[in-house]
């Protein structure tokens, strides 16, 4: 009998991170593996018996759920984005994973290391560090991920079949995603212990290959991200987070399929996260995101909380609610008031998400549906304003978390011009009893129906503000030039301005209302505490004004001024 092909322990664990527009995933840790032996005929990798971090003597206790821990890395902190060196280890695992895949699938070293630290991390705690800490090990490693998923080994085994097991299984459920399929894979030897070998796999797609990117800033520098487009998108954008906590939201130069942006990183010392997004294959969706250090060494560690056990959830009315608790309590985090209970949006955010696990996709953009606003039109809802948060995930706690950890969802989350959301999660049970949860995030502020006489009071009263603090008078309201206005909102209101200021002068014209010069102007918006008026009421031979407001069945609010001397 060949060795390696007796029966020995094996042990598999399996996790799953992912999360729309975003969403988010990371993992893996430490120090490579030994030989393998399966069969007489395997190529080897090169030194594997390299220097790995001292393990625990005796097979560790889970830490408690709820508990405060504080992870160290095993290795130093790497001081670049995608500068990992390729070894014997990588081209070994490279002609495995090329043999299982029978696809194109890209073996990362940076992505390897990630995968011994996770699966280190996880020796230390007894348990799958939680997403925040998947992140920081990620970043630590220097590798870059999107969606994300996950499969760990623990066998006594020094085979070649136990990283034939944990590869074939990720990659028989391997990630959404578009563009390159990325794989590390990395191991981590305990040899007191009597599942005495960590095998971690990790996978994910990337869209873009980003150039190597130092993960250390100075004050007063730029950041410059740039590299090639490895699927189809349109509308890049940078939204980035600058270390005084401030959002920017910057255009990204494009050349065919490469991309280049240069971001200012500012003058505070702290952390910088960028994150690409754009307009993809599926709907809009993250690229990537990266995070640097402006002015500051890289940290060794990171302190986090161990989500608390959600053994309790048993539905998934109990997992919405938990998941509308959450994201009420990041928004108080940052001085927020609570969102609403909005059961209208709410079914609408579990019908996706149903339709999501239904048939086998993971997207803002359902086949059937469309995207999130035809949803919400064929459900009758209104609104000024709405977006959408997606994330599949084994625990609500994690899914809140890997959404805050995304800059596009964070956005979302913390929007202070949304007033209402609906959670939507459907479950499905997993061997081993683990449940997964696709969760669906609908924000909104529902449309309110517009007094237009109060309306136009409350845009006079604007006006007379912004003359008062230009220190020119106020301006007469003229009966004639009102009607004028309304009957021209009246017009738009479908949001077509086109030609509106002429029709709306020739009027005034007709019905004898030129008295000197006579200015028109016209705008549509869904709210109307957002709109800027124009300079021209503050102008100083301004003496008249009319004010037309109207609202369309939709919502819409169509707003006409005329201004005369």
């Amino acid at each position: 009998m060949k060795r390696g092909s007796s029966a020995v322990p094996l042990l598999v664990t399996a996790a799953l991170a992912a999360a729309a527009a975003v969403t988010w995933a990371l993992w893996p840790t430490d120090a490579p593996p030994p030989p393998p032996t399966e069969e007489a005929e395997d190529t080897r990798p090169v030194s594997l018996q390299q220097e790995r971090p001292p393990s625990p003597p005796t097979d560790a206790a889970p830490v408690p759920a709820g508990k405060r821990v504080r992870v160290t890395l095993s290795e130093p902190p790497a001081p670049w984005f995608l500068r990992g060196q390729t070894t014997g280890n990588e081209r070994y695992y490279r002609r495995l994973v090329a043999e299982i895949a029978g696809r194109d699938a890209f073996v990362s070293a940076d992505l390897g290391r990630a995968a011994r630290e996770f699966v280190f991390q996880y020796t230390e705690l007894g348990r799958e560090p939680p997403t925040d800490v998947r992140d920081f090990l990620i970043r630590a490693s220097g590798a870059v991920a999107g969606d994300t998923a996950f499969q760990h080994v623990r066998t006594s085994s020094d085979t070649t079949k136990a990283l034939r097991t944990a590869i074939s299984a990720l990659l028989k459920d391997p990630p959404d995603g578009d563009g390159r399929l990325v794989v590390g894979v990395g191991e981590v030897f305990t040899p007191a212990r009597k599942t005495k070998r960590h095998i971690g796999v990790v996978a994910t797609h990337l869209p873009a290959l980003l150039e190597p990117l130092p993960r250390r800033v100075e004050p007063g520098d730029s950041w410059r991200l740039r590299g090639r487009l490895l699927a189809e998108f349109r509308g890049l954008k940078a939204l980035v987070t600058l270390p005084d906590g401030s959002n920017q939201t910057l255009e990204v130069s494009r050349q065919g399929r490469r991309f280049d942006v240069r971001v200012p990183v500012g003058n505070t010392v702290g952390r910088l996260a960028v994150q690409l997004v754009g307009e993809g294959p599926r709907g809009p969706g993250k690229l990537l995101q990266v995070e640097a250090e402006v002015g500051r060494p890289l940290p060794t560690s990171y302190v986090a909380r161990l989500p608390p056990s959600e053994d309790a959830i048993t539905n998934a009315t109990q997992a919405a609610k938990l998941g509308f608790r959450l994201l009420n309590e990041d928004r108080a985090r940052h001085g927020l008031p609570a969102l609403t209970w909005d059961t209208k949006l709410a079914e609408v955010a579990e019908d996706h998400s149903r339709d999501m696990r239904d048939n086998h996709f993971f997207s803002h953009r359902s086949p059937s549906t469309g995207m999130h606003p035809a949803r919400l039109a064929r459900a009758g809802y209104r609104a000024t304003t709405s977006a959408e948060n997606l994330a599949l995930n084994v625990s609500i706690h994690e899914a809140e978390s890997g959404l805050m950890h995304s800059l596009g969802h964070r956005r979302n989350i913390l929007h202070k011009r949304v007033t209402h959301v609906g959670v939507g999660v459907v479950g499905e049970e997993r061997e081993g009893g683990q449940k997964r949860w696709w969760l669906t995030q609908l924000f909104a502020r529902p449309v309110e129906d517009l007094d237009t006489a109060a309306a136009a009071g409350r845009v006079l009263d604007a006006i007379t503000q912004a003359r008062a603090g230009a220190g020119r008078p106020a301006l007469t309201q003229d009966s004639g030039l009102n009607d004028v206005a309304a009957e021209a909102a009246a017009s738009a209101v479908d949001g077509d301005l086109n030609g509106v200021t002429g029709r709306a002068l020739r009027t005034a014209r007709e019905r004898g209302l030129l008295k000197g010069r006579l200015r028109a102007w016209a705008a549509t918006t869904p709210d109307l505490d957002q709109l800027e008026l124009p300079a021209m009421v503050r102008g100083q031979r301004a003496r008249r004004v009319g004010v037309g407001v109207t609202q369309a069945e939709s919502g819409l609010i169509a707003l006409v001024l005329l201004v005369g001397q």
